[in-house]
């Protein structure tokens, strides 16, 4: 009975460590989501502040990736409500359990050697379904990192795009003062010649 008791013990206490320990992951990964989308809204808001006009001819790709990035976050939000609801009603079950458990310890007892099988499969199955949760989140966490890797590198060709833009407007800048300088000069060269002209114009019919 003690050693019956023990072992019920024992797999209540560690089903209920691994559900505390995914629950603070997934807390973890909420946070890491939260915290990418208010870093990706401010950077864009710097960005088309800084780059209005490269933002215009770069909208409809950037609008599509990013329309793909929030979709991928609310799949993931989905799926991580849909793990936390899974987790907490897993919980209830085991819970349910451990009172029946305690409240037919004495049949169990009676029925001891035909009822460990029966146990130890359900222990088996739990230790199955904490194992295919475990790999779901894995994977959660992967395609997270993908993610990341793909903000990341938009935020990186959108620097670029607008270093180019900067440099277009700088030597854009430049020509203009240039043919500013080139038009004054010629002005002043047409004037002067004209004055030339006329001051030889003047003397010739003086002479006559």
């Amino acid at each position: 009975v003690a050693r019956l008791e023990q072992l019920l013990h024992q797999a209540t206490e560690e089903r209920e460590a691994d559900l505390s320990k995914r629950n603070v992951e997934i807390k973890k990964l909420k946070s890491d989501l939260s915290q990418l989308q208010k870093s990706s809204n401010e950077t864009n808001k710097r960005i088309k502040t800084d780059s209005m006009k490269q933002e215009l001819t770069d909208t409809k790709t950037s609008e599509g990736k990013c329309d793909r990035l929030h979709q991928s976050i609310t799949q993931l939000r989905t799926q991580l409500a849909q793990a936390v609801a899974e987790h907490r009603q897993s919980e209830q079950v085991l819970r349910s359990r451990k009172i029946k458990t305690e409240s037919a310890l004495e049949t169990w007892i009676a029925k001891y050697d035909t009822d460990m099988g029966e146990r130890q499969e359900e222990l088996e199955q739990i230790e199955a379904v904490y194992k295919v949760e475990k790999q779901q989140l894995e994977d959660l966490e992967e395609r997270f990192a993908l993610l990341e890797e793909e903000y990341n590198r938009i935020i990186e060709e959108r620097r670029i795009n607008a270093e180019l833009k900067a440099e277009e407007e700088r030597r854009l800048r430049l020509l203009t003062k240039a043919a500013v300088v080139i038009q004054a000069h010629w002005r002043s060269f047409a004037t002067r010649k004209k004055l030339k002209q006329k001051k030889k114009g003047k003397k010739g019919k003086k002479g006559k």
